[in-house]
C-alpha cells in the first residue's frame, strides 16, 4: 500500500474492499481486491407476487429512491421468498452484490448484524470496532464506494434497522412481523405483505402436489381455504402430507376452520406436516428446537445427538424438501427453523439445552475461534432467550466459553445485567472482568475502564483482594495503551501489591506489564529485573504464552541497550516456548533450526536462498513467531551469510506464508 498523505493523521490503515481512500477519524481505509459477495439468492418463480415485486420494482428505480423499504406481515407470508426473488433479479446490477443479515438472534441489538455484514464485506475481527455506532460508520463507508443490496430479515425495531440502513447508492430491503412506523423519519417506504389470493394459493399447493389425487383443484379447494392464502402452510401440505394422503385426509387433519389468521393457519400446517414426516428427521428437528438453535448444520447436530454428520446431512436435506426447514442463502447446508414449525413442535426436555451448552464449552476451549464463528448465531440466539427468562447460569456458561471477538462482549453485557439484577455480586464481577478483558483486547478502552471500574466496586463490597488487583491490572493495561506510562505504572505496581499471595497468573501479568512500562519509560535496567521476576513465576505455572510473550520482551530490551547475544538467547527463547504452546510457525523454526543450525540437507544453496528471499518479501504474517523470526533475521550476520540467522529466518517464513514477490 501507498504511504499516507503527510496531512493524514491516523493510526491504522486496513486494505478494505473499496475504490477510494475513506478517513473515518484516524482509521483510513485504502483501496484493495473487492472481497467476493456471497452469492445472490437464487429462488423458483414466486407464485401470485407479481403485483408486489412490480411495486418493489418501481421503489428501486424511483428518481428518489428511498434507502431501503420494509416488508411486513405474519410468519409463513412469504415476505422473505419476496425478499429473495427480488435479489435474484437485482442483485447482480449492485457493484457490492448482495448481502444478508439476520437481525432477530441478538434481540434488538445492531452491533452482532454489523459485525456479520463487515466481515462479509472483507474485514477481519480485528479490523471491526466493537462500538455499534463506530461499526455503523465503518460499514457505511464500505458501502458508499461499492453500493450493494442488504437484505435484513426479521428486523425487532426501527432503531435496530436505523443502524443497518446502508444509504448511498445502496438500498435495504427489511421484514418484520409488524410495521415500524419509527422508519418513516429515515424514508424508508413500508409495504405490507398479504396472504396470496385463493386462485394463486391453488396454483401453489397445485405446482408441488404432484400425486394423482391433487390434480383436480376441486378436491383440494377446502384444503387451500384453510391455509387462509400463507405460503408456507400450502408448502408444508404440499411437499408432506399430499404426498401420501388425500385431500379429504388431510383436511380432516387440518380439523375445523378457523378465524382468519394466517400464522395460526400456518402453525396449523405445521403440525400435520411434522406427524407425517419420517421419526428419525422429526426427532432430530425436535433436539435442535430444544437446543435453542436457529442456524442449523450438521456437524453440530451430529455431535449434539451422536450421528454421524453424513447421516445428520441427509435428514436436514429430507426436512428441508418438505419444507420444515429453510436453507440459509449462501451458506450450503445450513438451515434455519421456519417459526410456524418452530412453534408446532411439542415442548422438549432441557437435555438438548445442556448438551449444546457442554458441547460449546469443550468445543470453545479446543478451537474458540472457530466455534463462535460457525455458532456465532446459535450462540447470541441462545444468549438472548436465557437473558429474557434471566436464566443467569446459562449465561455464565456461554459468557465463561465463548471465544473472544467483539460480539462476545455483548454475551458477556447480558450475562453481567442478569447477574446484577439478582444481586450475585462475586459472579457479577467475574463476568464484569471478562467483559473488561475483552473490551482491552479490542480496543475499545472506555468500554474496559467501565467494567474494571464496576468490578473494583464490586470488590471493595465484597473484600476480595483478588478481583480487586485482577480489575487494577486491566485499567494498568488501558493506561499503558492509551500511552499513559506514569498513571500505568502507580497502578501496575498497586495490582502486583494486592495479587501477591492470591492469584499467581495474575501476579505475574501485572509484573510483566510493570516490566513493559519501565522500557517504553526508557529505564532498561528496571525492566530487566521486573521481566525476569515474570519469566521465573510463569515457568513455575507452565505458562507457555507468558513465557514465549516475556521472552519476547526480554529480548526487545537487550536489543535495545545493544546486548546481541542476548537478545537473540530472548529470541529463540520466546520461538521454544510458542513451538511448546503448539505455533505452527515456530515449529516449523525449531525443525529447520535442530541444533541452531540449518536442516535442509548437505547445503541451502542459491536456489533455497533465492526462494527464501522471496518468502520474506511477500509475508505479512505478524504474530508472534513471525516477529520473532523477522528479528532474528535482523540480528542475523547480513546477507553474505545465507548459512545463518537470516536464511534460516527466510526459510521459516517461507514455510508459513509461501513465497512471495521477488525482491526488486
Amino acid at each position: 500500500m501507498t504511504g499516507p498523505a503527510p496531512d493524514v493523521d491516523l493510526s491504522l490503515r486496513i486494505d478494505a474492499p473499496v475504490e477510494v481512500a475513506v478517513q473515518i477519524g484516524r482509521l483510513v481505509l485504502e483501496p484493495g481486491v473487492p472481497a467476493p459477495s456471497p452469492p445472490a439468492p437464487v429462488t423458483g418463480p414466486l407464485i401470485g407476487r407479481a403485483a408486489a415485486l412490480a411495486a418493489l420494482d418501481a421503489l428501486a428505480a424511483a428518481d428518489r429512491r428511498p434507502p431501503g423499504v420494509l416488508l411486513y406481515g405474519p410468519a409463513g407470508i412469504g415476505a422473505s421468498s419476496l425478499v429473495l426473488g427480488f435479489a435474484a433479479r437485482h442483485g447482480p446490477t449492485f457493484p457490492g452484490g448482495v448481502l444478508l443479515a439476520h437481525l432477530d438472534d441478538a434481540g434488538a441489538d445492531p452491533g452482532p448484524p454489523l459485525r456479520r455484514l463487515l466481515l462479509d464485506l472483507g474485514l477481519t475481527d480485528a479490523d471491526i470496532p466493537a462500538r455499534t455506532t463506530d461499526r455503523t460508520a465503518l460499514y457505511r463507508s464500505l458501502l458508499a464506494a461499492r453500493p450493494a443490496l442488504v437484505l435484513l430479515e426479521d428486523a425487532r425495531s426501527a432503531e435496530q434497522v436505523r443502524a443497518l440502513l446502508p444509504g448511498g447508492g445502496s438500498f435495504a430491503i427489511t421484514t418484520a412481523r409488524r410495521a415500524l412506523p419509527g422508519l418513516a423519519v429515515d424514508d424508508v417506504a413500508s409495504q405490507p405483505v398479504h396472504g396470496l389470493h385463493h386462485c394463486s394459493a391453488t396454483d401453489l399447493l397445485g405446482s408441488h402436489a404432484d400425486r394423482p389425487a391433487w390434480r383436480d383443484p376441486d378436491r383440494f379447494a377446502a384444503v387451500v381455504r384453510r391455509c387462509q392464502g400463507s405460503p408456507l402452510a400450502l408448502l408444508l401440505i404440499a411437499c408432506g402430507p399430499a404426498t401420501t394422503a388425500s385431500p379429504e385426509e388431510v383436511l380432516a387433519a387440518l380439523g375445523p376452520a378457523g378465524p382468519v389468521d394466517p400464522a395460526r393457519a400456518a402453525v396449523t400446517a405445521a403440525r400435520v406436516a411434522l406427524a407425517a414426516t419420517p421419526p428419525q428427521a422429526r426427532d432430530l428437528l425436535g433436539v435442535a428446537v430444544a437446543a435453542g438453535l436457529v442456524d442449523l448444520g450438521a456437524r453440530t447436530l451430529a455431535a449434539l445427538t451422536e450421528r454421524e454428520p453424513a447421516a445428520t446431512g441427509e435428514l436436514l436435506e429430507e426436512l428441508a424438501r418438505r419444507r420444515l426447514l429453510t436453507p440459509v442463502p449462501g451458506a450450503a447446508g445450513r438451515f434455519t427453523v421456519p417459526d410456524p414449525v418452530r412453534r408446532a413442535l411439542p415442548a422438549a426436555g432441557s437435555g438438548a439445552a445442556q448438551r449444546y451448552l457442554d458441547l460449546t464449552t469443550a468445543r470453545s476451549a479446543a478451537d474458540p475461534t472457530g466455534w463462535f464463528d460457525a455458532e456465532q448465531r446459535n450462540l447470541l440466539a441462545r444468549a438472548t432467550a436465557a437473558a429474557r427468562a434471566q436464566d443467569r447460569d446459562t449465561l455464565g456458561a456461554l459468557a465463561g466459553a465463548a471465544a473472544a471477538p467483539a460480539d462476545v462482549a455483548w454475551i458477556v453485557a447480558r450475562a453481567a445485567a442478569e447477574t446484577a439484577a439478582a444481586g450475585d455480586d462475586a459472579s457479577e464481577a467475574a463476568i464484569r472482568l471478562r467483559a473488561a478483558s475483552i473490551h482491552r483486547r479490542g480496543g475499545a478502552w472506555g468500554d474496559a475502564l467501565r467494567e474494571a471500574a464496576r468490578a473494583l466496586e464490586l470488590a471493595e463490597r465484597l473484600g476480595d483482594r483478588r478481583i480487586g488487583g485482577h480489575a487494577t491490572r486491566i485499567v494498568a493495561d488501558v493506561l499503558a495503551g492509551r500511552g499513559e506510562p506514569a498513571a500505568a505504572e502507580r497502578m501496575y505496581l498497586t495490582a502486583r501489591d494486592l495479587l501477591a499471595g492470591c492469584d499467581p497468573e495474575q501476579h505475574a501479568h501485572a509484573v510483566r506489564g510493570l516490566g513493559q512500562v519501565h522500557r517504553r519509560q526508557g529505564r532498561i535496567a528496571e525492566a530487566l529485573v521486573d521481566l525476569r521476576a515474570a519469566l521465573t513465576a510463569y515457568r513455575r505455572l507452565g505458562h507457555r504464552s507468558g513465557l514465549a510473550a516475556t521472552w519476547q520482551d526480554v529480548a526487545e530490551a537487550e536489543w535495545e541497550r545493544g546486548h546481541r547475544p542476548e537478545a537473540i538467547a530472548g529470541y529463540r527463547a520466546a520461538l521454544a516456548s510458542l513451538a511448546g504452546d503448539g505455533d505452527r510457525l515456530a515449529q516449523r523454526w525449531a525443525t529447520l533450526a535442530g541444533g541452531g543450525r540449518l536442516q535442509v540437507g548437505a547445503g541451502p544453496g542459491e536456489a533455497a536462498a533465492e526462494l527464501a528471499g522471496r518468502a520474506l518479501a511477500g509475508a505479512v504474517g505478524d504474530g508472534a513467531a513471525a516477529r520473532a523470526i523477522r528479528a532474528l533475521a535482523a540480528l542475523g550476520e547480513g546477507p553474505a551469510d545465507r548459512s545463518g540467522t537470516q536464511l534460516l529466518a527466510l526459510c521459516a517464513l517461507a514455510a508459513e506464508s509461501g513465497p512471495g514477490p521477488a525482491p526488486g
